[in-house]
């Protein structure tokens, strides 16, 4: 086990090094630059104002001594300042992953909590009128976008008079009854979609398991189908699920970028997305590096728990 940890962190390293070098590469690449991003259109047809800006923030320098000098800063938890407005990203990284952290894990606690008994009720009640129900709910949340649904619980929301915000963000330092409020209709937006990718592949892992011999075997020694259920289907079956919920908090905890931006949550995707459109580098650098860490260590206890719930899992 220690030697598969050690292999594992070694490889999240080179990962991060290859992404960290890549977005800084591509986005180098975008045409326009920070420059123009700043002066505006007359501004970027000034040949002088634009390598001033360049040389003043040190982007006229080679692409490999920028690198250089950004990864040093960045392997002390030194992200730089942001071009635009000066301010340090790492104490707004600190500030904002807060608010992508808890945006992901409410959903996720909303898509294992409905999605995961739904599941195993449709496998379980196979070919009856529930099993048809679960799956059309299921197939109905897949087929919305997050941005439709944000838009119509929005819609909803404003139409019926409900008491809850549509847009912005309450810590929880300043109430925890405000927090919650401003958190019901991002994790909706975001938790329906995510339940409904939850319970169909429960669903799907509990049927086949259940015509596994050991479930008859099961059966036949006497035990109700409650307890098969609860004692050895349930745990025989979670596997896939681990793996796609693990996959689902990976992609919430990089960054629900149109999410955060419709509900006007100061998360983590909505800086990316504020450092892309302003080819604000460092910014676009450290979001999405930040992402990509978050990624891989979702997908690193996803690993863990793999030999956790299936003993038979050993790992060298």
């Amino acid at each position: 086990m220690l030697r598969f940890i050690v292999t594992r962190l070694v490889l999240a390293v080179v990962v991060l090094l290859g992404i960290s070098l890549i977005v800084f590469v591509a986005m180098r690449m975008v045409p326009g630059g920070f420059a123009t991003a700043m002066l505006g259109p007359q501004g970027a047809q000034q040949p002088e104002l634009v390598d001033q800006l360049n040389e003043r923030y040190g982007l006229n320098d080679p692409l490999i001594v920028q690198y250089g000098v950004w990864l040093k800063n960045a392997l002390r938890g030194d992200f730089g300042e942001s071009l635009g407005t000066h301010s340090s990203i790492s104490h707004e990284l600190m500030r904002r992953a807060g608010v992508t952290i808890e945006l992901a894990l409410l959903s996720t606690l909303i898509s294992v909590g409905v999605g995961v008994p739904l599941g195993i009720i449709a496998a379980v009640k196979r070919g009856t009128p529930t099993d048809a129900g679960v799956r059309g709910l299921g197939l109905l949340f897949l087929s919305i976008p997050d941005f439709v649904l944000g838009t119509l619980l929005i819609y909803f929301v404003s139409t019926r008079g409900i008491p809850l915000p549509v847009s912005g963000y309450v810590s929880l330092s300043e109430s925890v009854a405000g927090n919650l409020k401003a958190m019901v209709l991002p994790v909706l937006s975001l938790g329906l979609i995510t339940t409904a990718v939850v319970m169909r592949v429960t669903r799907a892992s509990v049927a086949e398991v259940l015509n596994e011999p050991y479930i008859v075997t099961a059966r036949a020694k006497g035990l109700s189908p409650r307890d098969v259920t609860r004692r050895h289907v349930i745990r025989g079956a979670l596997i896939p699920v681990i793996t796609i919920v693990g996959i689902n908090v990976g992609f919430l905890l990089s960054g629900a970028v149109i999410v955060e931006e419709i509900f006007a949550l100061p998360g983590l995707g909505r800086y990316a997305l504020q450092g892309i459109l302003q080819r604000d580098y460092p910014i676009a650098q450290a979001t999405v590096v930040l992402g990509a860490a978050m990624f891989v260590m979702s997908s690193f206890i996803v690993d863990l728990l793999y030999a956790w719930v299936d003993p038979r899992i050993r790992y060298q």
